[in-house]
């Protein structure tokens, strides 16, 4: 023992001596070079705290880095003027610079090599200049021809384009995921829903796609391990990348044949960095496991391909409309695609694209389609994307944020037009407002004309398509037309001195007039008497089980409609709802008897009731006379992912009512329709409407030969389910979005199998730290009862 020990001590002593030694010489190995002249790149850095940062690179050319391409080296000394005339050369990826003399690569103080090109004589290489002292321009021209230049003739960003994965170790350091793990978060499988691939495929209709790297000696499933002999611990990001780089260009890797090349980071270096990009560029690096999340993975390959931060107001990141706000920490959400500038720039629905300028015609009027519904936009009244030219400042871009399929998890504007406003170019964007039904937002002195721009969104249609009815006016109102919002029963309109828009008293006896008169019912008139939402619930447990997904039946006493559900949640994770009319009795492995209604991501650090919103579900109406008023549940989360819930007595016994329903004890199944167990109560709420039906979600009532995991189709009706009615229908989002860094999810107890009869449990006093796991490895029988 004590001769191991003293060799453990000496190997330590040893390593810490070629650490020194590598600090020290460094410079004088691989990395000793003289660059005359480099490529000058922007990169952008975000950080945990939401806070960004902008550095500028230089790339030499391989000839100066003994054969290895990619070397990246931060700038020092960049002189403003110098910055501002590369500008335009960065953002098409094509700035270049000579050092007359040259200089040596050196480590800062804080450990970061850099280029530093203070007091040099430094001038810009002329695009033309073509092959200047070796600088060799045809890669950047090539990549420029394909990718940027298309950009300045307004041409959609499309095609199919390689990424390379490199999963990067360190002598004491290692990416948490492993190669397969990392394949699947980047390019899908599995269980891994929103990932790089899959959403840029939706998100552009399949008009550009990301695809592995072909497999060889070194790659596998677009993913290369890369072994670096330095410790990363306290090492800047930079020279980890710079060592990756060198390691693969060792191992044969050829870095320039790949349109996209993302790092990933082992833990340890310096900073609270989350990941980073060039913008433009090939490159994108990110920190651990930030490598497998979605939405960092859409941001920094954003930057890629030119896309700038989405800002609101005077904090950075914070529009979160779209994928160019902050990023969040999880690996399959949330999904949605960009913001109204990002997409117009992206340009993959160019020919639903308008432009207005109010100094032109004084009014636009039109009917705002989201991206979800572009197929079904092929009349030529819809519009996408709405840009408003200004000469004094930045364009305004409108788009309807429809918060469904590819963009259900939205994070802000769901079912709302949002205004963005942006520059030309590689520009940032600001979030400008976001109107729903009725709502409208005023740009004082319009381009300094003296009137107001004002933009109201008159209607929203839930139908095929979904639109919003856009109206634009520059000033107030000119004639009484103007101001009619097309609905008669709440009051006659008009312009009052060309000024501003006036409404008369509602008529009285109209439905429609938002008041609930005498003669009036919810039946009869349920935009003016809807009845609710109320709120059903159950008894939270305390000493609690936890499994996947809880199967349950519910009678309604009378006609209700369910909007949203409450569910209680020990981790974070992603919900699905599907019901069926009538009991589930038969139906427990059988995804065809059943229709999904809608899907939800959260986080949560455990204990806690999460609201699934009326946004996500598609209302299920119960009538009292069909199927005797008994409507099934299943409630699930993803596989790995916990409900909380209660035991019961195993006799699928009446567990609590109202006057307007009743609950019975259910079943716990292991997802998705997996195996089953009886005697377990479901805990959460159920919010509802009375007496207002909609149209029946269209279910099968007996086993179909195929089961479908699809949703099924839901008519829209002109009934509006929200507290203060409308006269279209509305779906608010909800105010409870996912934090953007979600807590681990907790270590789970590790159980014995259930046993034949259920111990009767004693709830304690308080809730005890660690539920209870249900087994999951139970089987259902074959003819389940």
């Amino acid at each position: 023992g004590l001769f191991i020990l003293t060799q453990q001590q000496e190997n330590i002593n040893n390593q810490q001596q070629q650490n020194e030694l590598q600090d020290q010489t460094m410079m004088m190995g691989q990395h000793m070079h003289t660059i005359k002249q480099c490529k000058v790149e922007r990169i952008h850095y975000q950080f945990e705290d939401r806070t960004h940062d902008i550095k500028y690179v230089c790339i030499p050319e391989p000839q100066d880095t003994n054969g290895v391409y990619g070397l990246s080296f931060q700038i020092r000394g960049l002189e403003r003027d110098l910055l501002k005339d590369l500008d335009s050369d960065i953002d098409n990826d094509q700035a270049h610079i000579r050092i007359t003399d040259g200089v040596q690569i050196k480590l800062s103080h804080e450990g970061v090599e850099e280029v530093d090109i203070s007091g040099r004589s430094v001038q810009k290489v002329e695009k033309d200049d073509g092959e200047i002292e070796g600088i060799n321009l045809q890669r950047n021209l090539a990549e420029s021809i394909s990718r940027y230049i298309n950009q300045r003739r307004k041409l959609a960003i499309t095609g199919s384009r390689s990424v390379l994965v490199l999963r990067i170790t360190a002598i004491d350091s290692y990416v948490a995921n492993d190669a397969t793990t990392i394949s699947r978060r980047v390019f899908g499988g599995f269980d891994d829903f929103v990932n790089l691939r899959d959403q840029y495929d939706k998100c552009s209709y399949d008009q550009l796609s990301f695809e592995k790297a072909p497999d060889d000696m070194l790659i596998t499933e677009g993913v290369a391990e890369v072994n670096i002999s330095i410790t990363a611990n306290g090492a800047s990001d930079s020279t980890i990348v710079n060592e990756a780089t060198a390691a693969a260009s060792n191992l044969g890797l050829n870095l320039e044949s790949y349109d996209h090349v993302i790092y990933c980071i082992p833990p340890g270096t310096h900073g609270n960095w989350v990941a980073y990009a060039n913008i433009p560029g090939w490159r994108s690096v990110y920190n651990d496991n930030w490598c497998s999340s979605a939405s960092a993975q859409m941001h920094e390959i954003g930057h890629n391909l030119g896309l700038h931060h989405a800002n609101e107001g005077s904090s950075a990141y914070e529009d979160q409309s779209g994928m160019m706000g902050y990023s969040y920490d999880v690996h399959d959400a949330p999904m949605m695609c960009f913001n109204a500038a990002k997409t117009w720039q992206l340009g993959w629905y160019s020919n639903k694209h308008a432009t207005y300028d109010p100094l032109v015609a004084p009014s636009w009027t039109g009917k705002l389609v989201g991206p979800t519904d572009y197929v079904e936009a092929d009349d030529s009244d819809y519009t996408i994307i709405l840009k408003i030219e200004r000469k004094h400042t930045t364009d305004l871009f409108l788009m309807f944020n429809r918060q469904e399929d590819f963009n259900s998890e939205t994070q802000e504007g769901g079912d709302k037009v949002i205004i963005n406003s942006q520059g030309a170019g590689f520009a940032e964007s600001n979030l400008e407002a976001k109107l729903g039904l009725g709502s409208q937002h005023i740009f004082p002195d319009f381009e300094e004309s003296g009137k107001d721009l004002i933009i109201r969104v008159e209607q929203v249609i839930l139908g095929s398509p979904d639109y919003a009815d856009v109206k634009i006016s520059l000033g107030s109102c000119t004639v009484d037309s103007d101001c009619d919002d097309g609905l008669d029963c709440n009051g006659y309109e008009k312009c009052i001195d060309e000024t501003y828009c006036q409404s008369w008293e509602p008529l009285s006896g109209c439905c429609g007039n938002n008041i609930c008169e005498v003669g009036e019912t919810s039946d009869s008139c349920a935009e003016d008497c809807l009845d609710g939402p109320h709120i059903f619930a159950t008894d939270l447990c305390h000493s609690c089980y936890i499994n996947s997904g809880n199967m349950f039946n519910v009678k309604a006493l009378t006609n209700i409609t369910i909007t949203s559900l409450k569910i209680y949640a020990y981790t974070s994770g992603k919900a699905e709802v599907w019901t069926k009319r009538g009991s589930y009795v038969g139906s427990e492995n059988y995804p065809s008897h059943w229709s999904f209604v809608g899907r939800y991501t959260f986080s949560t650090t455990g204990w806690q009731l999460i609201t699934i919103p009326e946004t996500v579900l598609t209302p299920i109406s119960i009538r009292t006379d069909e199927f005797r008023g008994i409507q099934a549940f299943y409630i699930t989360l993803q596989e790995g992912q916990q409900l909380l819930f209660s035991p019961g007595r195993k006799d699928s016994s009446l567990v609590t009512e109202s006057a307007d329903m009743q609950f019975f004890e259910g079943l716990s199944v292991n997802y998705q329709f997996g195996a089953f167990q009886s005697g377990w109560i479901w805990n959460g709420e159920i919010s509802y409407f009375k007496n207002v039906m909609v149209s029946p979600i269209n279910l099968t009532q007996s086993p179909t030969t195929t089961s479908s995991m699809a949703p099924t189709a839901f008519a829209p009706t002109s009934v509006t389910l929200t507290s203060s009615p409308t006269k279209v229908p509305l779906m608010s989002p909800s105010t409870e979005t996912p934090t953007e860094s979600p807590t681990a999810t907790p270590t789970i107890m590790t159980v014995t199998p259930f046993p034949t009869d259920m111990t009767t449990v004693s709830p304690s006093e308080s809730l005890s730290p660690m539920p209870t796991n249900v087994d999951s490895t139970l089987l259902p029988t074959n003819n389940p009862t």
